[in-house]
Formats: structure tokens, C-alpha cells, sequence
């Protein structure tokens, strides 16, 4: 059951962003059109993980908490344990989902481009369940867990990804704060391949002509993104192992009390 819903979950998402957005052209609209289902993937894969975080943890959370006590196993192991089984399943849901939405919706049709759009869908789903975990390890209490991490989820996508409001234009702490998040790493990376080299028209009247190309909308907004495309897959990268290891801190340290 927990395969169909961590693979369902992220199919039925994809799906709606397909009927929701259709086809990206290459109007002005586009630009906005793929700025905004950017903005959801980095959002919602992170929630998503935490999702599958707070149906499966709990249970076996408290199984290692009993076990522990005749040191079977340790925190390390039980994590690496958790991570081998979840895994498979979250590599099948993010390649799934990235197949309904990269080629339907008319994304850049290279496959280094849906290489770089599949591994930070990837990674922001591994990134949320860590971070499903560490809550969990620190609260019982699955609601308030669930209520924090999509609260998180949101903050660091307000923050971090620039398409509310450009990180330039922050103030100070904010924007350290949004350097702060994996979210700033993974959004850069994705505008550098999809909008990028595009060519842009201004066929529709109803939007005003502002960028001749996608390399324009990135100079005004993300100029370092295509210098620093390995920095971010570095710091995107960074920010999973970071939390994985905050998990495993807080699993081993997680003194809760569970009763037989």
C-alpha cells in the first residue's frame, strides 16, 4: 500500500499540472506559465516527501524505539534501513511524474535539461521526507508534524525560490534566509535549463512584450543562475545530506517513551 501512495501521489499531481497548464508556448504568457509550475514542483515535491514521512514513519519509529532497548540496532542502521526501502519507490514516483509533465507540456526537449528536471524533483522529495523524519523524531504528535513541514515547505519556496520576489530585492534577512534554504539551489537550476535559450514572441496582445528571450528574463532575475548550474547541484545536493544526518541525530536522541 505504502508503493501505490507514494508512486500514486506524485502521478496524480503530474496530472493535474497537465490539465491545468496544458502546453507552454513561447509567448510572454509561457514565461509566467513556467515560472509558475516551476514554483509548484519545488513546493510540492518537498511535501509530498514529508506526506509519505508522516503516513509510514510513526509506526516503525516506535517499533525501533522498543527495539532499541536491547540494542539490536542503532540509529544509523535504522535510518539507512528506512532510506533503502522508501527509496525505490521515490525514484519510481519522481521519474513518473517527471515523464507526465516534462514531455506534455512542451518543456526543453534536450535530455541533459530533463536529467538536471528529474534530479531535483528527486532530490526535494528525498529532502522532504528527511525533514518528515526529523519532525516526527520530535513530536508524536503527526498533525502538528505534517502542519510544520508544509509550513516549512512553504516558507523556504517564499524565500528561497525568487519567483514571489527576487532574492536581490530582499531585505537582508531574508534573504539570508532564502540562501539558507535547498530550494534557492534547485529553483536556479531549473530556470537555467528551462527558460534558458528559449526564444520568445510577443504574439499575445493581453501580455506586455518584456523579455525577447528566456536568457533575458535571467538576467533580470536569476544572472548567476547558468554561471553557478554546478554550485547549485552542490548546494541543492549539500542541503540532503545535511537533513539525512539531522534525522539520524534526532532518531538517536529521540527519548520517547513507548509502551509494549
Amino acid at each position: 500500500m505504502a508503493w501505490y501512495m507514494r508512486i500514486g501521489q506524485m502521478s496524480l499531481f503530474g496530472l493535474l499540472m497537465d490539465v491545468y497548464l496544458l502546453k507552454f508556448g513561447f509567448d510572454q504568457a509561457s514565461v509566467q506559465n513556467r515560472s509558475g509550475f516551476m514554483y509548484q514542483i519545488i513546493t510540492m515535491a518537498t511535501v509530498l516527501g514529508s506526506m509519505n514521512a508522516m503516513a509510514n514513519f510513526p509506526e516503525l519509529r516506535d517499533m525501533y524505539l522498543r527495539e532499541r532497548k536491547e540494542k539490536l540496532y542503532n540509529a544509523f542502521q535504522f535510518f539507512a534501513a528506512y532510506t533503502m526501502h522508501s527509496l525505490p519507490s521515490s525514484i519510481v514516483a519522481s521519474f513518473l511524474f517527471s515523464l507526465l509533465t516534462y514531455f506534455p507540456l512542451g518543456m526543453q526537449q534536450d535530455s541533459g535539461t530533463y536529467a538536471s528536471y528529474l534530479g531535483v524533483v528527486l532530490i526535494l522529495h528525498l529532502f522532504g521526507e528527511c525533514l518528515g523524519v526529523c519532525l516526527l523524531a520530535l513530536t508524536r504528535d503527526v498533525t502538528l508534524a505534517n502542519s510544520l513541514a508544509t509550513m516549512i515547505s512553504a516558507m523556504f519556496s517564499l524565500v528561497g525560490s525568487g519567483f514571489i520576489r527576487s532574492l536581490e530585492t530582499m531585505p537582508l534577512p531574508l534573504k539570508m534566509l532564502g540562501w539558507a534554504t535547498p530550494n534557492k539551489y534547485a529553483t536556479e537550476i531549473l530556470v537555467a535549463g528551462q527558460i534558458g535559450g528559449l526564444e520568445l514572441n510577443c504574439d499575445n496582445p493581453k501580455f506586455p512584450c518584456r523579455y525577447l528571450s528566456g536568457d533575458q528574463f535571467l538576467e533580470m532575475f536569476y544572472p548567476n543562475a547558468v554561471k553557478n548550474f554546478a554550485y547549485n547541484w552542490i548546494g541543492v545536493s549539500g542541503f540532503l545530506v545535511v537533513i539525512s544526518a539531522i534525522a539520524v541525530f534526532l532518531v538517536a536522541f529521540d527519548r520517547t517513551r513507548v509502551t509494549s
